[in-house]
């Protein structure tokens, strides 16, 4: 990742990539201080912070997801857009290169687990054999939140929210040239299917369709390069926008814990996580420096995601925590998941995994070759 050069000018794929990092490394905090019950019975510093500092900081992290849903917007609509597939046959295409990677880690969770303590059977097949397999073909499909079924990792919700993204895609591109209205539909969509609740919940599937049609929009615009193009050669302005832009995101974090989320959970979902973004590919993943490691760990963001809650259950959180500085604590769970993704993609090349899927990519259902009208 030495060779790592990103564009000012535009959110291009290495720019993602960096962004899935800043999105991983947020994770890592929330799941690990979002709430003090799951640290309490441990001794923990926080210097220079305190500990509610700390804990508003993580719980705000949340905001990891609608980074990954941004990204996934705004890459779909772009593969889509220049993509000669038919809808069917990029909509297939699609979710098999998505869920490839999750498919891998899936069988190897899925025998690690049965070896080590049984949970696989345990969790899939509590309600008999005949359930378990229909269980079992849902959770392999990433489709267990989707039909509330059984998952062996309730972290895995977001992959049923992934193959609705796919979905959607075709649909928000016989409607480009209204977007904005497809955003609004979505608010009230989400509002209706959850008989008059506003908050569809933190991990619902349709919960973050917010920032994934934003992406999308700004896809369809391109946002960023207009954006850009407001500051451009001028130093002081552009000074003068990050500067903005850092005032802004410090007045939203104080507002998250106080904005009610059933009322307005847009606000945690959409419009704070975009700011974010917003400064994170201008100012922050532009430097030499950082990006290269940003990259490295969103490289990796996938298979960390897909494991790491398993170092969070059990026993193992106590060596997770047992590092005794919450910074120090993060950072070992994202390098333990890191180095673990290491190795599934070692295995992968050693079993031929990415030849399979080629394969699996070449040889699909032969769909007609005609191309969507675009």
């Amino acid at each position: 990742m030495s060779n790592v050069s990103i564009s000012k000018a535009t959110f291009d794929r290495k720019a993602s990539v960096c962004l899935k990092g800043i999105a991983i490394i947020l994770m890592m905090f929330h799941h690990n201080f979002r709430d003090e019950t799951l640290f309490k019975s441990y001794t923990i510093s926080f210097v220079p912070f305190s500990e509610a500092h700390v804990v508003a900081f993580a719980y705000a992290c949340k905001i990891c997801v609608s980074l990954f849903a941004f990204i996934t917007g705004y890459g779909l609509y772009i593969n889509y857009r220049e993509s000669s597939m038919n809808a069917t046959k990029w909509i297939i295409h699609r979710y098999i290169k998505t869920f490839s990677g999750y498919w891998f880690v899936w069988i190897c969770s899925a025998v690690l687990c049965q070896l080590i303590n049984g949970r696989t059977t345990s969790i899939l097949f509590r309600d008999g054999k005949a359930s378990g397999i229909v269980y079992t073909v849902i959770d392999f499909l990433g489709l267990a939140k989707l039909f509330s079924t059984p998952s062996l990792n309730g972290t895995w919700w977001y992959m049923s929210a992934a193959a609705v993204f796919i979905l959607l895609i075709p649909l928000l591109y016989l409607v480009k040239d209204d977007l904005w209205l497809a955003l609004i539909g979505a608010v009230v969509f989400i509002r209706i299917i959850h008989n008059g609740n506003y908050f569809p919940g933190g991990n619902s599937v349709y919960a973050f369709l917010t920032p994934f049609i934003l992406g999308s929009i700004f896809a369809r615009y391109s946002c960023f390069e207009k954006l850009y193009k407001l500051t451009s050669g001028n130093k002081i302005l552009k000074a003068c926008k990050a500067t903005l832009e850092i005032l802004l995101i410090v007045f939203l974090f104080m507002m998250y814990e106080k904005v009610p989320m059933e009322s307005f959970w847009e606000f945690h979902f959409c419009i704070f996580p975009l700011v974010v973004i917003l400064f994170c590919v201008e100012f922050v993943i532009p430097l030499k420096p950082i990006n290269i490691v940003l990259a490295f760990f969103g490289k990796h963001s996938m298979n960390v995601f897909l494991i790491h809650t398993f170092f969070l259950g059990n026993n193992l959180s106590n060596f997770t925590y047992s590092w005794g500085h919450f910074i120090l604590i993060t950072f070992v769970l994202l390098i333990i998941s890191t180095v673990t993704s290491i190795i599934i993609d070692f295995l992968k090349k050693i079993v031929h995994y990415p030849y399979c899927i080629k394969w699996i990519l070449n040889h699909s259902w032969n769909f007609s070759e005609t191309p969507s009208v675009k």
